[in-house]
């Protein structure tokens, strides 16, 4: 991309007059072209597809109005001169030649003035360069729409529904460079979004908790011979409010989403989650951090060596812990028994009201444990969840938690992790290399947490920064 700020232009732009004239005409065939068709409409008689007629026939007549005004007013911005001065060497005209690019207009034939030394290897556009349109195809505007659609849509699907918005839609092929342009940006670039994510659109200032997890989600990969199936991970990172007055829970006010394709052990989702963490933390104080997240070993591993979680509270998910207590309940009462039914939900209850639950828990389990017969099934299961409450016992303190205002659920996380990984990447028939994964996780986390517009105005910044 050519450096703006060493371009020197020393010219001579259109005259206004001219390039008045120029509207001018663009215009007058805009008012006979609705003329004829506000005409055209009067005479057949306002009916439904007379009336779509009309409509569809404005938006067209306006598009090519709007293309030719377009046109000539950036073909105008081209200075007229014999020379410039580019990166310290002096660059002469050599000649002009006409590029297209695509428009919200339409597609447009622009015409632009090149320069090049007296070797004539390579040469200049100042005219792209002063744009921004160095090596591009599309205009800020519509690469934006296709970039903020792809983070929902496949390109074959970008191009249908830009195919219905504008005069002319991009190609499945373009939209792919799109993502791959922006998503490579925002993933070498990550530490400078962040920052000015911060700085411009940061958490909300409301609430008083600060709430962080991360999970694992499996997604199909692109092998030599076959699909295979590895853990992406996704991470948040939420302020939440006190407990509200109508059910005691306390709400989201907002968050942040992280996503990485897989990689052993999620370092890179966790620098990012850590970073954010760290970021809000240095602006503000919270009554309390917690972390919520299922019971895998290499989780609460990472979180408990991580010092930006020193002194949070550490929870385990009252789901990942009521799914356990339901396999326990069949195994002593019986497979969808009444009795387990009632045994569950009396526990997982008095898990929430009681702050000494987990011990009284611990005791009725190991003595069950002891009346079922020796290597069965049943004992097994009961045997391996003491384990697991014994080993999480301390991060299963919910009365406590809920007194503390927070929330005791992981369902916030794994709604991201279906929302953001699962309906993107997940769909019949995908496969994804690493690369391309991210590429559209990058641009898709940016538009789920809200901070997309920050985000653009990072990367359109990069395309005529020093």
């Amino acid at each position: 991309m050519h450096n703006q700020k060493s371009l020197t232009i020393v010219g001579t732009p259109v005259s206004a007059a001219h390039l008045s004239e120029q509207l001018d005409g663009a215009l007058v065939k805009l008012r006979q072209e609705i003329d004829a068709m506000v005409d055209s409409l009067g005479e057949a008689g306002v009916t439904p597809p007379g009336f779509q007629a009309f409509t569809t026939g404005l938006r067209e007549a306006s598009a090519a109005a709007a293309l030719e005004a377009w046109v000539a007013v950036v073909e105008a911005a081209d200075p007229v001169t014999p020379m410039i001065e580019h990166d310290g060497q002096e660059l002469r005209f050599r000649g002009s030649a006409t590029k297209q690019w695509l428009s919200p207009f339409g597609l447009a034939e622009v015409s632009r003035r090149y320069y090049a030394g007296e070797a004539r290897r390579g040469c200049v556009v100042p005219l792209d360069t002063m744009l921004g349109m160095v090596g591009r195809y599309m205009t800020p505007e519509v690469e934006e729409m296709v970039a903020f659609a792809s983070s929902a849509m496949t390109p074959c699907e970008v191009e249908q529904i830009m195919g219905k918005a504008l005069p002319v839609a991009p190609s499945p092929t373009a939209i792919k460079r799109t993502i791959r342009d922006v998503g490579e940006f925002l993933e070498r670039n990550k530490v400078s979004v962040e920052e000015r994510i911060a700085a411009s659109s940061p958490l909300s200032a409301e609430g008083s908790n600060l709430v962080v997890s991360w999970d694992g989600v499996m997604v199909p990969l692109r092998g030599e011979r076959e699909t295979t199936w590895k853990e992406a991970g996704v991470g948040r990172v939420s302020i939440y409010s006190e407990p509200s007055v109508d059910d005691g829970k306390p709400s989201v006010i907002d968050s942040r989403y992280f996503a990485r394709m897989p990689e052993p052990g999620m370092p890179a989702l966790l620098e990012q989650v850590v970073a954010c963490v760290a970021g809000v933390g240095a602006q503000r104080r919270f009554d309390h951090v917690a972390v919520i997240c299922d019971g895998k070993d290499s989780i609460w591993n990472s979180a408990e060596r991580n010092r930006e979680f020193a002194g949070a509270v550490f929870i385990l998910d009252f789901y990942h812990a009521s799914q356990t207590l339901s396999a326990v309940a069949d195994a002593i009462f019986g497979k969808g028994t009444n009795e387990a039914r009632r045994w569950h939900e009396r526990r997982c209850d008095l898990l929430q009201l009681k702050e000494d639950a987990i011990m009284k828990l611990l005791r009725t389990l190991r003595r069950y444990e002891k009346e079922l017969p020796l290597g069965s099934d049943e004992r097994d299961v009961v045997r391996r969840a003491v384990k697991h409450f014994k080993k999480n016992r301390r991060r299963m303190r919910y009365a406590e938690f809920i007194a503390m205002g927070l929330p005791i659920g992981s369902g916030q996380i794994e709604s991201a992790a279906k929302n953001i990984v699962q309906a993107r990447l997940k769909r019949s028939g995908m496969r994804w290399s690493i690369d391309g994964g991210q590429h559209v996780l990058n641009i898709r986390t940016r538009v789920k947490d809200e901070r997309w517009d920050t985000a653009w105005e990072t990367y359109m910044a990069s395309r005529t920064a020093a």
